[in-house]
């Protein structure tokens, strides 16, 4: 049978809140969307977490993570 040309499109295949990339699971990029509201800690590119002062709270289940201290940290969900 030949290739009817359907099949997973790129936004299929990296829908939101799911663990993609070589992260952590839990861990997000700035700039991701976690599909879900709640707090997130900035950590270490290796997930470790930073000081408590550098915990945020998403209101919505739509926002994006906000740029983090340093370049190459990320975002980890607290809840």
């Amino acid at each position: 049978m030949a290739n009817s040309g359907r099949g997973f499109t790129k936004g299929n295949m990296e829908r939101e809140g799911e663990h993609q990339g070589d992260n952590p699971t839990g861990v997000y990029d700035a700039g991701d969307r976690p599909g879900h509201a709640g707090e997130f800690q900035e950590c270490t590119p290796q997930g470790d977490l930073l000081d408590e002062s550098t915990r945020i709270q998403l209101d919505h289940d739509d926002e994006p993570l906000p740029p983090t201290s340093q370049k190459n940290n990320k975002w980890r969900v607290m809840n």
